[in-house]
């Protein structure tokens, strides 16, 4: 069987935002997916969990507390691990995740997984993710939308947990159907199961646009489907998507998968260049400026350089405020104690005054000469 499988995050955000997770296993059989609310805390995380688990066994389903005990221990472990990485890398809003614990806040998520065996598949599904069933490539009509929850979708779907104290949502949907060859099997999150229940519901065909998402083979061809879907009523939310196409041959043949982590550590590199550039940028136009300063200004001109500089540090966070700073004044020789240097946003208007009396200070000093 063919299969591929793609995701994508919401307009105007990256994939550092996305929380959506899926998993596909051959050895297994076994492909997950699941979406984390975004109500809830560290979602992500959560759902990744639960398609690892899933899709690494060939007997485990999130059925009851006593299968989600393991997972619900190495998410809270995961959490601990996040909490001291933020603290120790400074991140001046660790305090919110540790509010967050203390008052025993936990992710919530859906789940879609289905395992394959021989001629027909198993699945769980509990909430917006959804299985869509197309039977023998009949792609003019959907056999089944496949949901723990009865008619509409809305805002909130049913979920599992990962506080072992906390009730999971809905109770798990849970079947088997046989595999005849031709069949196509669709594992979506909630845009996509929303979009196909309103088409389904007013008796639209779904023929084209079940034949758009089995033209797909690239993550673009995905993003430039999901951009028109969005275009032509979908939500706005996390997309993933996989196909499963049955030709009577039980091997997964695994093509054109998206891999998140990787979608992930790409997206920080670029980050990173793009910070590495931007600060590089204002070192140079920092160095220009104080050069300009140092050689061609009077004392006078000083006075309201060093306002303009003083204009331009607003949209800087404190530690960039603090470098830019200490370069600065370094090179016009104008100091500035510690305290002064660590100046909050709403207090920077006081650097322009603390240049100038320093300026000022120079100024008497050179006339005494």
């Amino acid at each position: 069987m063919k299969i591929r499988g793609f995701i994508t995050h919401k307009l105007s955000e990256s994939f550092s935002d996305c929380q959506d997770r899926f998993r596909v296993n051959r050895d297994t059989k076994s492909i997950a997916l699941s979406d984390g609310m975004s109500q809830s805390f560290l979602q992500a995380k959560w759902a990744d969990l639960l398609c690892k688990e899933f899709t690494d066994s060939e007997k485990w389903e999130p059925s009851d507390d006593n299968a989600l005990k393991g997972i619900r221990e190495e998410w809270r472990k995961q959490r601990d691990e996040h909490l001291l990485m933020q603290e120790k890398a400074g991140n001046p809003y660790a305090y919110l995740i540790r509010n967050a614990i203390r008052n025993n806040n936990s992710a919530g998520a859906t789940f879609l997984g289905i395992r394959f065996d021989t001629e027909r598949f198993e699945y769980w599904v509990l909430g917006d993710s959804c299985l869509i069933h197309i039977k023998n490539r009949k792609i003019e009509s959907i056999e089944y939308i496949i949901s723990s929850q009865e008619g509409e979708f809305n805002a909130f779907p049913d979920f599992l947990d990962s506080h072992p104290d906390k009730k999971s949502k809905g109770a798990i949907k849970h079947g088997t159907i046989p595999l005849l060859e031709g069949d196509i099997l669709l594992l979506v999150s909630d845009p996509f199961s929303d979009f196909f229940y309103e088409k389904v519901k007013s008796g639209e065909t779904c023929e084209n646009y079940i034949s758009q998402i089995i033209s797909l083979e690239s993550h673009d061809d995905f993003e430039k489907l999901v951009s028109d879907w969005r275009n032509a009523g979908m939500t706005n939310d996390d997309s993933s998507l996989i196909i499963v196409e049955y030709d009577n041959n039980s091997d997964f043949n695994i093509s054109n998968m998206d891999n998140i982590d990787k979608m992930l550590e790409e997206e920080k590199v670029k980050k990173e260049g793009q910070n590495t550039n931007r600060d590089n940028a204002e070192s140079k136009q920092t160095d220009d400026h104080s050069h300009r300063i140092k050689t061609e200004l009077s004392d006078n001109d000083i006075e309201d350089e060093v306002e303009r500089i003083y204009q331009r540090l607003q949209g800087y966070d404190n530690k960039t405020v603090r470098e830019i700073l200490i370069n600065l004044c370094h090179k016009l020789e104008i100091k500035l104690s510690p305290k002064q240097l660590d100046c909050q946003k709403s207090e920077r208007k006081k650097f322009h005054m603390w240049g100038k009396q320093s300026l000022n200070r120079q100024k008497k000093n050179k006339k005494r000469k």
